[in-house]
Protein backbone atom coordinates (compact mmCIF):
# COMPACT_ATOMS: atom_id res chain seq x y z
CA UNK A 1 0.00 0.00 0.00
CA UNK A 2 1.32 3.42 -0.99
CA UNK A 3 2.50 5.56 1.92
CA UNK A 4 0.45 8.66 2.63
CA UNK A 5 2.74 11.65 2.99
CA UNK A 6 1.80 15.06 4.31
CA UNK A 7 4.69 16.69 2.39
CA UNK A 8 5.67 18.64 5.45
CA UNK A 9 8.12 18.53 8.33
CA UNK A 10 6.20 15.56 9.78
CA UNK A 11 7.45 13.31 6.99
CA UNK A 12 11.05 13.87 8.07
CA UNK A 13 10.08 12.79 11.59
CA UNK A 14 8.58 9.60 10.13
CA UNK A 15 12.01 8.69 8.75
CA UNK A 16 12.65 7.03 12.12
CA UNK A 17 10.03 4.44 11.23
CA UNK A 18 11.39 3.81 7.75
CA UNK A 19 15.02 3.89 8.87
CA UNK A 20 14.70 1.02 11.34
CA UNK A 21 14.60 -1.86 8.87
CA UNK A 22 16.62 -5.07 8.87
CA UNK A 23 16.57 -5.19 5.06
CA UNK A 24 18.04 -1.69 4.75
CA UNK A 25 20.48 -2.28 7.61
CA UNK A 26 21.71 -5.47 5.96
CA UNK A 27 22.11 -3.72 2.60
CA UNK A 28 24.14 -0.86 4.04
CA UNK A 29 26.14 -3.27 6.20
CA UNK A 30 27.30 -5.10 3.05
CA UNK A 31 28.55 -1.83 1.57
CA UNK A 32 30.23 -0.86 4.83
CA UNK A 33 32.07 -4.18 5.15
CA UNK A 34 33.17 -4.19 1.49
CA UNK A 35 34.30 -0.57 1.77
CA UNK A 36 36.23 -1.30 4.97
CA UNK A 37 37.98 -4.30 3.39
CA UNK A 38 38.98 -2.12 0.43
CA UNK A 39 40.21 0.62 2.76
CA UNK A 40 42.15 -1.76 5.02
CA UNK A 41 44.01 -3.36 2.09
CA UNK A 42 45.15 0.00 0.74
CA UNK A 43 45.89 1.35 4.25
CA UNK A 44 48.19 -1.61 4.89
CA UNK A 45 49.87 -1.05 1.52
CA UNK A 46 50.24 2.66 2.31
CA UNK A 47 51.92 1.97 5.64
CA UNK A 48 54.14 -0.73 4.15
CA UNK A 49 55.18 1.69 1.40
CA UNK A 50 55.99 4.25 4.12
CA UNK A 51 58.51 1.97 5.82
CA UNK A 52 56.49 0.20 8.52
CA UNK A 53 56.61 -3.57 8.81
CA UNK A 54 53.52 -5.78 8.76
CA UNK A 55 54.11 -6.64 12.42
CA UNK A 56 54.25 -2.98 13.42
CA UNK A 57 51.01 -2.23 11.58
CA UNK A 58 49.29 -5.18 13.24
CA UNK A 59 50.64 -4.21 16.67
CA UNK A 60 49.18 -0.68 16.47
CA UNK A 61 45.99 -1.11 14.45
CA UNK A 62 45.10 -4.79 13.87
CA UNK A 63 42.57 -5.21 11.03
CA UNK A 64 41.73 -1.55 10.32
CA UNK A 65 44.69 0.85 10.31
CA UNK A 66 43.75 4.44 11.12
CA UNK A 67 47.12 6.20 10.63
CA UNK A 68 46.19 9.60 12.06
CA UNK A 69 49.34 11.68 12.48
CA UNK A 70 51.49 8.99 10.87
CA UNK A 71 54.13 10.29 8.45
CA UNK A 72 53.37 8.68 5.09
CA UNK A 73 55.48 8.73 1.94
CA UNK A 74 54.04 10.23 -1.25
CA UNK A 75 53.23 6.76 -2.55
CA UNK A 76 51.73 5.83 0.80
CA UNK A 77 49.55 8.94 0.81
CA UNK A 78 48.28 8.09 -2.69
CA UNK A 79 47.51 4.51 -1.67
CA UNK A 80 45.69 5.69 1.46
CA UNK A 81 43.67 8.16 -0.64
CA UNK A 82 42.70 5.33 -2.99
CA UNK A 83 41.56 3.27 -0.02
CA UNK A 84 39.46 6.12 1.37
CA UNK A 85 37.95 6.70 -2.09
CA UNK A 86 37.09 3.01 -2.38
CA UNK A 87 35.45 3.11 1.05
CA UNK A 88 33.37 6.16 0.07
CA UNK A 89 32.33 4.68 -3.29
CA UNK A 90 31.20 1.38 -1.76
CA UNK A 91 29.10 3.11 0.88
CA UNK A 92 27.56 5.55 -1.61
CA UNK A 93 26.60 2.78 -4.05
CA UNK A 94 24.90 0.79 -1.31
CA UNK A 95 23.31 3.99 0.04
CA UNK A 96 21.62 4.27 -3.36
CA UNK A 97 20.39 0.70 -2.91
CA UNK A 98 18.96 1.58 0.52
CA UNK A 99 17.28 4.68 -0.91
CA UNK A 100 15.82 2.55 -3.72
CA UNK A 101 14.39 0.06 -1.22
CA UNK A 102 12.87 2.97 0.72
CA UNK A 103 11.31 4.66 -2.31
CA UNK A 104 9.77 1.37 -3.46
CA UNK A 105 8.47 0.78 0.05
CA UNK A 106 6.86 4.21 0.03
CA UNK A 107 5.33 3.41 -3.37
CA UNK A 108 3.73 0.32 -1.84
CA UNK A 109 6.20 -2.45 -2.71
CA UNK A 110 7.13 -3.83 0.70
CA UNK A 111 8.83 -6.85 -0.84
CA UNK A 112 11.30 -5.11 -3.14
CA UNK A 113 14.35 -7.38 -2.98
CA UNK A 114 17.84 -6.44 -1.86
CA UNK A 115 19.41 -8.01 -4.95
CA UNK A 116 17.23 -5.84 -7.21
CA UNK A 117 18.19 -2.74 -5.22
CA UNK A 118 21.90 -3.58 -5.50
CA UNK A 119 21.49 -4.27 -9.23
CA UNK A 120 19.86 -0.86 -9.63
CA UNK A 121 22.60 0.82 -7.60
CA UNK A 122 25.36 -0.79 -9.67
CA UNK A 123 23.68 0.47 -12.83
CA UNK A 124 22.52 3.94 -11.80
CA UNK A 125 24.42 4.69 -8.61
CA UNK A 126 27.56 6.01 -10.26
CA UNK A 127 25.80 9.35 -10.76
CA UNK A 128 26.19 9.83 -7.01
CA UNK A 129 29.97 9.74 -7.50
CA UNK A 130 30.24 11.63 -10.79
CA UNK A 131 27.97 14.50 -9.71
CA UNK A 132 30.24 15.88 -6.94
CA UNK A 133 33.26 15.11 -9.14
CA UNK A 134 31.81 17.40 -11.81
CA UNK A 135 31.42 20.16 -9.24
CA UNK A 136 34.99 19.60 -8.02
CA UNK A 137 36.23 19.72 -11.63
CA UNK A 138 34.56 23.10 -12.21
CA UNK A 139 36.03 24.48 -8.98
CA UNK A 140 39.47 23.20 -9.97
CA UNK A 141 39.12 24.72 -13.44
CA UNK A 142 38.28 28.14 -11.97
CA UNK A 143 41.18 27.92 -9.52
CA UNK A 144 43.49 27.00 -12.40
CA UNK A 145 42.34 30.14 -14.19
CA UNK A 146 43.18 32.12 -11.06
CA UNK A 147 46.67 30.62 -10.96
CA UNK A 148 47.24 31.56 -14.59
CA UNK A 149 46.01 35.09 -13.90
CA UNK A 150 48.41 35.28 -10.95
CA UNK A 151 51.30 34.24 -13.19
CA UNK A 152 50.32 36.89 -15.75
CA UNK A 153 50.35 39.41 -12.91
CA UNK A 154 54.09 38.80 -12.51
CA UNK A 155 54.78 40.32 -15.94
CA UNK A 156 56.61 43.64 -15.42
CA UNK A 157 54.40 46.71 -15.95
CA UNK A 158 51.70 44.82 -17.91
CA UNK A 159 50.98 42.51 -14.97
CA UNK A 160 49.48 45.26 -12.84
CA UNK A 161 47.19 46.33 -15.69
CA UNK A 162 46.05 42.73 -16.28
CA UNK A 163 45.21 42.30 -12.58
CA UNK A 164 43.30 45.60 -12.59
CA UNK A 165 41.24 44.57 -15.63
CA UNK A 166 40.38 41.13 -14.30
CA UNK A 167 39.89 42.06 -10.62
CA UNK A 168 36.09 42.30 -10.76
CA UNK A 169 35.64 39.08 -12.80
CA UNK A 170 38.03 37.35 -10.38
CA UNK A 171 35.93 38.42 -7.39
CA UNK A 172 32.80 37.18 -9.19
CA UNK A 173 34.49 33.82 -9.80
CA UNK A 174 35.48 33.58 -6.13
CA UNK A 175 31.86 34.14 -5.12
CA UNK A 176 30.85 31.49 -7.65
CA UNK A 177 33.31 29.07 -6.03
CA UNK A 178 31.58 29.59 -2.69
CA UNK A 179 28.26 28.84 -4.40
CA UNK A 180 29.76 25.67 -5.91
CA UNK A 181 31.06 24.59 -2.50
CA UNK A 182 27.49 24.72 -1.19
CA UNK A 183 26.41 22.69 -4.23
CA UNK A 184 29.14 20.16 -3.42
CA UNK A 185 27.87 19.80 0.15
CA UNK A 186 24.28 19.43 -1.08
CA UNK A 187 25.35 16.78 -3.61
CA UNK A 188 27.10 14.77 -0.89
CA UNK A 189 23.77 14.32 0.91
CA UNK A 190 21.14 14.53 -1.82
CA UNK A 191 22.77 12.33 -4.47
CA UNK A 192 21.39 8.91 -3.39
CA UNK A 193 17.90 10.32 -2.89
CA UNK A 194 17.77 11.97 -6.32
CA UNK A 195 19.11 8.92 -8.14
CA UNK A 196 16.86 6.43 -6.33
CA UNK A 197 13.65 8.45 -6.69
CA UNK A 198 13.99 9.54 -10.33
CA UNK A 199 16.65 7.17 -11.76
CA UNK A 200 18.55 10.24 -12.92
CA UNK A 201 21.90 10.43 -14.68
CA UNK A 202 24.73 12.81 -13.76
CA UNK A 203 23.23 15.80 -15.60
CA UNK A 204 19.76 15.33 -14.09
CA UNK A 205 21.24 14.88 -10.63
CA UNK A 206 23.28 18.07 -11.02
CA UNK A 207 20.16 19.91 -12.13
CA UNK A 208 18.25 18.76 -9.04
CA UNK A 209 21.13 19.70 -6.75
CA UNK A 210 21.29 23.24 -8.11
CA UNK A 211 17.50 23.51 -8.21
CA UNK A 212 17.30 22.62 -4.51
CA UNK A 213 20.15 24.99 -3.68
CA UNK A 214 18.49 27.85 -5.56
CA UNK A 215 14.86 27.35 -4.54
CA UNK A 216 14.76 25.54 -1.18
CA UNK A 217 18.17 25.95 0.52
CA UNK A 218 16.91 26.92 3.98
CA UNK A 219 14.24 24.23 4.08
CA UNK A 220 16.80 21.61 3.09
CA UNK A 221 19.31 22.81 5.70
CA UNK A 222 16.61 22.82 8.40
CA UNK A 223 15.39 19.36 7.46
CA UNK A 224 18.96 18.07 7.28
CA UNK A 225 19.76 19.44 10.73
CA UNK A 226 16.74 17.61 12.12
CA UNK A 227 17.80 14.48 10.22
CA UNK A 228 21.21 14.68 11.88
CA UNK A 229 19.54 14.79 15.31
CA UNK A 230 17.43 11.75 14.44
CA UNK A 231 20.52 9.96 13.13
CA UNK A 232 22.40 10.56 16.38
CA UNK A 233 19.38 9.41 18.39
CA UNK A 234 18.69 6.19 16.47
CA UNK A 235 22.32 5.07 16.18
CA UNK A 236 22.98 5.93 19.83
CA UNK A 237 19.91 3.97 20.89
CA UNK A 238 21.13 0.95 18.93
CA UNK A 239 24.66 1.26 20.36
CA UNK A 240 23.23 1.49 23.88
CA UNK A 241 21.02 -1.59 23.30
CA UNK A 242 23.94 -3.65 21.93
CA UNK A 243 26.08 -2.51 24.87
CA UNK A 244 23.43 -3.63 27.34
CA UNK A 245 23.10 -6.98 25.56
CA UNK A 246 26.85 -7.57 25.89
CA UNK A 247 26.69 -6.47 29.56
CA UNK A 248 23.98 -9.05 30.29
CA UNK A 249 26.04 -11.76 28.56
CA UNK A 250 29.10 -10.73 30.55
CA UNK A 251 27.14 -10.67 33.81
CA UNK A 252 25.84 -14.21 33.26
CA UNK A 253 28.84 -16.00 31.75
CA UNK A 254 31.50 -14.36 33.93
CA UNK A 255 29.77 -15.46 37.11
CA UNK A 256 32.13 -17.36 39.39
CA UNK A 257 29.95 -20.50 39.28
CA UNK A 258 29.93 -20.48 35.45
CA UNK A 259 32.86 -19.54 33.19
CA UNK A 260 34.21 -16.87 35.53
CA UNK A 261 37.74 -15.71 34.73
CA UNK A 262 37.80 -17.84 31.58
CA UNK A 263 35.14 -15.68 29.92
CA UNK A 264 36.91 -12.50 31.06
CA UNK A 265 40.02 -13.79 29.27
CA UNK A 266 37.96 -14.38 26.11
CA UNK A 267 36.66 -10.83 26.30
CA UNK A 268 40.18 -9.49 26.71
CA UNK A 269 41.34 -11.52 23.71
CA UNK A 270 38.40 -10.16 21.70
CA UNK A 271 39.37 -6.58 22.55
CA UNK A 272 42.97 -7.30 21.51
CA UNK A 273 41.80 -7.77 17.90
CA UNK A 274 39.97 -4.43 17.87
CA UNK A 275 41.68 -1.42 16.32
CA UNK A 276 42.88 1.54 18.36
CA UNK A 277 43.41 5.15 17.36
CA UNK A 278 43.43 8.66 18.87
CA UNK A 279 40.34 9.29 16.73
CA UNK A 280 38.42 6.64 18.65
CA UNK A 281 39.82 7.88 21.97
CA UNK A 282 38.36 11.32 21.26
CA UNK A 283 34.92 9.68 21.38
CA UNK A 284 35.45 8.48 24.96
CA UNK A 285 32.96 10.88 26.66
CA UNK A 286 30.22 9.93 24.17
CA UNK A 287 30.94 6.19 24.37
CA UNK A 288 31.09 6.39 28.17
CA UNK A 289 27.68 8.08 28.17
CA UNK A 290 26.32 5.14 26.14
CA UNK A 291 28.10 2.65 28.39
CA UNK A 292 30.17 1.11 25.58
CA UNK A 293 33.55 2.72 26.34
CA UNK A 294 35.05 -0.73 27.04
CA UNK A 295 35.87 -1.05 23.32
CA UNK A 296 38.62 1.53 23.87
CA UNK A 297 40.41 -0.68 26.43
CA UNK A 298 42.46 -2.49 23.79
CA UNK A 299 45.24 -4.64 25.36
CA UNK A 300 48.63 -4.61 23.66
CA UNK A 301 49.16 -8.35 24.04
CA UNK A 302 46.97 -11.44 23.99
CA UNK A 303 46.09 -12.86 27.41
CA UNK A 304 48.30 -15.80 28.39
CA UNK A 305 45.39 -18.23 28.68
CA UNK A 306 46.25 -20.69 25.93
CA UNK A 307 45.50 -21.16 22.25
CA UNK A 308 41.84 -22.13 22.62
CA UNK A 309 40.97 -19.01 24.63
CA UNK A 310 42.65 -16.78 22.04
CA UNK A 311 41.03 -18.72 19.18
CA UNK A 312 37.56 -18.16 20.63
CA UNK A 313 38.50 -14.56 21.43
CA UNK A 314 39.37 -14.00 17.78
CA UNK A 315 35.81 -14.82 16.70
CA UNK A 316 34.40 -12.74 19.54
CA UNK A 317 36.59 -9.90 18.22
CA UNK A 318 35.07 -10.33 14.75
CA UNK A 319 31.66 -10.16 16.41
CA UNK A 320 32.73 -6.92 18.09
CA UNK A 321 33.61 -5.45 14.69
CA UNK A 322 30.24 -6.55 13.33
CA UNK A 323 28.38 -4.83 16.17
CA UNK A 324 30.30 -1.60 15.56
CA UNK A 325 29.58 -1.88 11.83
CA UNK A 326 25.89 -2.41 12.56
CA UNK A 327 25.75 0.85 14.54
CA UNK A 328 27.59 2.76 11.81
CA UNK A 329 25.38 1.21 9.12
CA UNK A 330 22.29 2.26 11.07
CA UNK A 331 23.64 5.82 11.29
CA UNK A 332 24.15 5.89 7.50
CA UNK A 333 20.67 4.39 7.03
CA UNK A 334 19.00 7.00 9.21
CA UNK A 335 20.81 9.83 7.44
CA UNK A 336 20.00 8.36 4.03
CA UNK A 337 16.31 7.75 4.71
CA UNK A 338 15.85 11.12 6.41
CA UNK A 339 17.44 12.89 3.46
CA UNK A 340 15.18 10.98 1.07
CA UNK A 341 12.07 12.04 3.00
CA UNK A 342 13.36 15.63 2.97
CA UNK A 343 13.89 15.49 -0.79
CA UNK A 344 10.38 14.13 -1.41
CA UNK A 345 8.95 17.09 0.49
CA UNK A 346 11.24 19.59 -1.25
CA UNK A 347 10.45 18.23 -4.72
CA UNK A 348 6.75 18.66 -3.97
CA UNK A 349 7.27 22.19 -2.67
CA UNK A 350 9.46 23.48 -5.50
CA UNK A 351 8.13 21.55 -8.52
CA UNK A 352 4.72 20.32 -7.31
CA UNK A 353 6.02 16.86 -8.21
CA UNK A 354 4.99 13.70 -6.38
CA UNK A 355 7.99 11.44 -6.88
CA UNK A 356 6.08 8.46 -5.52
CA UNK A 357 3.83 8.65 -8.60
CA UNK A 358 6.61 9.02 -11.15
CA UNK A 359 7.19 5.30 -11.55
CA UNK A 360 3.49 4.61 -12.08
CA UNK A 361 3.30 7.23 -14.81
CA UNK A 362 6.39 5.84 -16.53
CA UNK A 363 4.94 2.33 -16.42
CA UNK A 364 1.71 3.62 -18.03
CA UNK A 365 3.66 5.26 -20.84
CA UNK A 366 5.72 2.12 -21.43
CA UNK A 367 2.55 0.03 -21.55
CA UNK A 368 1.03 2.38 -24.14
CA UNK A 369 4.13 2.12 -26.29
CA UNK A 370 4.00 -1.68 -26.10
CA UNK A 371 0.32 -1.60 -27.16
CA UNK A 372 1.10 0.67 -30.10
CA UNK A 373 -0.54 3.82 -28.71
CA UNK A 374 0.99 7.29 -28.75
CA UNK A 375 2.60 8.18 -25.42
CA UNK A 376 0.77 10.90 -23.54
CA UNK A 377 -2.66 10.03 -24.96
Amino acid sequence: MRAVLSYSFRDVWNSIKYGFSFKKLWTQLIGLVLGTICYSIFAYLALLASGLSFGEIWYYWKFIPIPVGEALSIGGSILLAIGILGFVICNYIFAVAVAKITIEQLRGDEFFEVKDAIKFARKKGWSVITTPLCVVFVIAFILLGGLILGLLGKIPYAGEIIILIFAIPAIAMCIFIIYLLFALIFSAFLGPSVVASSESDTFDTLFEIFSTLNEQPFRFILYQFFTFLLTIFTSSLLAWALGRAVSIMDWVWSASWLMGAKFKAIEEAALYFFTSSPVLSSLFPYLRFLGVDAILNVPLTLPAQGFLINFVGFFFGIGLYIMVFIVIAQAINSLNVGTLMSYLVIAKKKDDLDLLEVKKEEEKEEKKVEEGEEPGN
